[in-house]
């Protein structure tokens, strides 16, 4: 027996004048709390004379979470004007402020994530790294929501078959808008602890990309293994799986992972090492270095024993094999760019072809100089920062237009800031009156002498390294 209370019987038996006490109510209403208990009655009326109160309320109404109630009832009715209001609010600079309405923010992306319409999660990534920080975090409590409920969305479009999510009722992963959404987010290294309350891990490093990639592996966890209890690194080699899986079911070229460290083959790699110390022939050793370093990453145990052997030495078996160590623990690891998340459909440019290869000044260079040259109108410049953590393997490496406020106003002059540091220490900073691309020979080569020095602590103390370029407009 369902039980009615006294304004249920009522709106069924008075409907033309609840609606028009309801509207009443609402033009003089101050309080939120009973604004939105005026909405949730009114989305029990039947018929479609509320519609209009429910549409002018998601589009001017005062109080983000009431707008949110009523695109709700939108949504259940089936028409597409609330989910249309509210992505106009997520995609607009400034439109909600995260600080004053930080729920309300959550809730927000919640909705858009829970409506199952795939043009709101496009929407949410769309716009992701114009978010601060806070607005980031936020934005991500609101997916935990679309993962926890998932099949709401299902419900609301009157979807059903479990997919290739077996009893999670998922879509496949080629059709799953969520994960889209989310691959997109793997891209992000911002480490915000508000961020971790939704994953239970013991790691004191959060980062957005990992909370996203314990999403994804809740939404498909048969395709989509993620330990969020592991290492830095083997959170990252995970990562970088999932993107080339998801990667792979849209037809797109897989992105090179990081192989794990451990111990190579002895007689292989001794075999190697004796003909880098006693080479037979003048190309001989130059071949084993090559034959180590394609041999990857699981040499790296023995040839950093060895180098422990050859420490009073300084000859040039020694100085090839620390090249080669600097080579094996300064892959670039990930790419993050304001220009757009290296996990997604389109290449950003050679940042792709990048991974997993040694980092070098010219292509670091390189980067800041397309950036530069291809800024958006606001963009008073470009910054690119590459950095390594002491004993862990790969770069990270991030640049971002800089706007008018973080240079100081506008510039009328062309200038490049340089800046290495080596093991959270200052080391070396340079000023020059040019941009890259019209960079005079001595300038480059101060900074190619910087940049060695700098590399050649990296296999343990780790460094960073920062290109600031800015321009007139």
């Amino acid at each position: 027996m369902v039980l009615r209370t006294a304004p249920d019987r009522l709106l069924e038996k008075y409907p033309d004048a609840a609606l028009e006490g309801i509207a009443r109510g609402m033009k003089n209403c101050e309080c939120r709390y009973t604004r939105k208990r005026l909405l949730e009655l009114a989305e029990r009326l039947p018929g479609d004379a509320v519609v209009p109160l429910l549409v002018t309320e998601v589009r001017t109404g005062p109080d983000l979470d009431c707008r949110i109630v009523a695109a709700g009832a939108l949504h259940r009715r089936g028409l597409r004007a609330g989910v249309d209001a509210l992505i106009d609010v997520w995609t607009t600079p400034g439109a909600v402020d995260p600080y004053a309405y930080d729920w309300e923010l959550k809730g927000l992306v919640s909705f858009l994530g829970r409506s199952g319409r795939r043009d709101a999660l496009d929407a949410i990534s769309r716009v992701w790294l114009e978010k601060g920080p806070l607005a980031r975090a936020l934005a991500l409590h609101g997916l935990a929501d679309c993962v926890e409920g998932v099949a709401w969305g299902a419900k609301a479009a009157g979807r059903t078959g479990a997919g290739s999510g077996g009893a999670t009722g998922r879509p496949d992963l080629v059709d799953d808008p969520l994960v889209d959404a989310l691959i997109a987010l793997l891209d992000d290294s911002t480490e915000f602890q508000a961020t971790w309350r939704h994953v239970r891990s013991g790691s004191k490093r959060p980062r957005i990309c990992d909370v996203a990639a314990s999403y994804i592996a809740a939404l498909h966890p048969e395709m989509f293994p993620f330990n969020v209890h592991g290492d830095l690194l083997a959170r990252e080699r995970e990562i970088l799986s999932m993107v080339n899986v998801w990667r792979t079911r849209r037809g797109l070229a897989s992105i090179e992972t990081l192989p794990s460290q451990g111990k190579g083959p002895a007689p292989v790699v001794a075999a190697l090492l004796a003909a880098v110390a006693s080479p037979i022939s003048p190309g001989s050793r130059v071949n084993a270095l090559t034959d180590l370093e394609a041999y990857g990453y699981e040499a790296l145990p023995e040839i950093r024993r060895e180098l422990e052997r050859w420490k009073d030495d300084d000859g040039l078996a020694r100085q090839a094999l620390e090249g080669l160590e600097i080579r094996m623990t300064t892959p670039v690891r990930k790419v993050h760019t304001s220009a757009g998340p290296l996990a997604g459909a389109a290449p950003v440019g050679s940042e792709w072809e990048t991974i997993g290869r040694p980092l070098t000044l010219r292509w670091l260079v390189g980067l800041v100089e397309r950036l530069y040259r291809d800024r958006p109108p606001w963009g008073a410049g470009v910054e690119a920062v590459a950095e390594k953590r002491a004993e862990e393997r790969g770069v990270l490496v991030e640049a971002r237009f800089l706007v008018v406020s973080e240079v100081g106003g506008e510039s009328t002059e062309a200038s490049l800031e340089w800046e290495v540091s080596n093991g959270g220490e200052a080391c070396r900073a340079r000023r020059f009156a040019a941009v890259p691309g019209s960079l005079p020979a001595d300038a480059l080569r101060q900074m190619e002498g910087d940049f060695a020095a700098v590399l050649a602590t990296a296999p343990r103390r780790g460094f960073s390294v920062r290109i600031r370029a800015v321009g007139p407009p």
